[in-house]
């Protein structure tokens, strides 16, 4: 009977574990987190800041907020912005569902920005982050440029090289639904595997 207790409880902590938000990502100017909501799933409403939230699968949830309650259904690298409040998430979907979290931490600039001079595959955009969806063909590259701190969500498989001002080179290899964040900077970069797709959502901190 112990031991079915024990294992009892063993279960219930690691559904919790399962269904907490993970950071991934925590620095000064932004926090990332992931969330399994379980098949079927009907998790308890939450007090969340405002943020973009990203399905990192295909999903079919029911959304519940103080405004209203939606179905949204749809693929990997859908998203929607969250502007604050209380929000619940229920899955519908026959199989697990993982979303993120984007939370900038930084308040929005007190002058208005000027519009980017490059407006291509611009996804969203308001005063805290802007979302583009980038395609890059295999084997393609581009010249030194510089960049914004950015977070980056590949939608494919991802073999990139960064060449960083100062000569510094790096390799990463990403799978779909991997996050990662880049700082401030300059660098060219190469598509070193297939074609690939990837959500790059923009920080506008001191832009």
């Amino acid at each position: 009977m112990r031991i079915l207790i024990i294992c009892g409880l063993a279960a219930l902590q690691a559904a919790a574990q399962e269904n907490s938000w993970k950071t991934e990502i925590d620095n000064s100017l932004v926090r990332v987190e992931r969330r399994i909501v379980a098949l079927h799933e009907t998790g308890a409403a939450a007090e969340l800041p405002p943020g973009l939230i990203v399905f990192l699968t295909d999903h079919a949830v029911r959304l519940t907020t103080a405004l209203k309650q939606e179905e949204l259904r749809g693929k990997l690298g859908q998203f929607f912005w969250h502007s604050g409040g209380r929000i619940a998430v229920e899955n519908l979907s026959e199989h697990r569902v993982e979303v993120a979290r984007v939370t900038p931490k930084f308040s929005p600039a007190s002058e208005q920005t000027s519009a980017p001079l490059n407006r291509r595959n611009i996804l969203f955009d308001n005063d805290l982050i802007r979302v583009r969806h980038i395609r890059f063909a295999r084997g393609g590259k581009t010249a030194m440029h510089p960049v914004v701190p950015r977070v980056l969500i590949p939608l494919s498989a991802y073999h990139i090289k960064f060449t960083r001002a100062g000569g510094r080179v790096e390799e990463f290899r990403m799978k779909a639904g991997d996050i990662r964040f880049d700082p401030e900077g300059a660098f060219s970069d190469e598509n070193l595997g297939d074609s690939l797709e990837v959500l790059r959502i923009e920080l506008k901190a001191g832009n």
